[in-house]
């Protein structure tokens, strides 16, 4: 049995990566839009990337690479065909032709929806969330779905059905938790940008630990229906009712 390396971080650039994964989501949308940069390129080189790291930070549980990729064909139709001006591109659909990872908790429409737990073994998603909806509608294309803790309820990340997701920055560290197959894999160049949830750091963690921006939304303002049947997943203090051993739903029982 071979050691890990303790980094993956440097294979960006030891092992001669596309830049394209060193480029920005802005930047690369604004590329796409004018035609300078295929979507296939660009998701081509995120599928070559994540083939590369997955065996060292093993952060992804499953894939749509081949469906991505003919999602990545229409986008590059789309703009070759100038039904959209390249202004009408950037207020419709900013996203056009980007790849986005997305936690194993939020429903991708195909993909597992099991939140990493023996007790939703074998769930698949009928449907995407609002939020994957949005972002499917600017653009984006969905690629792969990252590892979670079970039931997004630890501050690691790892689970029964898919292992032990590690840091990309030292391999004998964990990532965070609960989105921290996110963190992991947007740390290692294998995802451009990623969709997460956060109740008391789940975002803010792995972005910590993995040395990335991440980003806690507004209670409220998306939810993300279809989850994996448990309530609402971004909490402030006033909700603080809810974990007291006092309140009616604990004396009721």
């Amino acid at each position: 049995m071979a050691l890990l390396p303790e980094s993956c971080f440097a294979l960006v650039v030891e092992f001669g990566s596309d830049e394209l994964l060193l480029r920005s989501a802005t930047s690369l949308a604004a590329d796409i839009r004018n035609g300078k940069v295929k979507s296939v390129q660009v998701i081509s080189a995120y599928i070559a990337r994540i083939r590369q790291v997955q065996p060292v930070i093993n952060a992804v549980v499953e894939d749509r690479f081949e469906e991505a990729l003919k999602e990545a064909e229409a986008a590059d139709r789309l703009v070759a065909s100038g039904t959209m001006s390249v202004e009408q591109m950037a207020r419709e659909k900013p996203l056009l032709g980007l790849p986005l990872s997305v936690k194993n908790s939020i429903a991708v429409k195909g993909l597992r929806q099991d939140a990493g737990s023996l007790l939703y073994k074998g769930n698949r998603a009928d449907e995407d969330a609002p939020c994957v909806a949005l972002l499917r509608a600017a653009g984006a294309i969905p690629l792969v779905l990252t590892n979670v803790p079970e039931l997004c309820m630890w501050g690691d990340t790892k689970n029964l059905l898919d292992g032990t997701t590690r840091n990309p920055h030292d391999t004998r560290r964990h990532p965070g938790g609960s989105s921290g197959g996110e963190g992991s894999l947007i740390a290692a160049a294998g995802s451009l940008m990623g969709l997460g949830t956060d109740i008391g750091g789940s975002v803010r963690g792995p972005a910590a630990y993995c040395g990335i921006f991440g980003h806690k939304p507004t209670s409220g303002g998306q939810h993300t229906r279809p989850f994996f049947k448990v309530r609402q997943s971004t909490r402030y203090i006033d909700k603080r009712l809810l974990f007291t051993s006092s309140h009616p739903v604990y004396t009721s029982i």
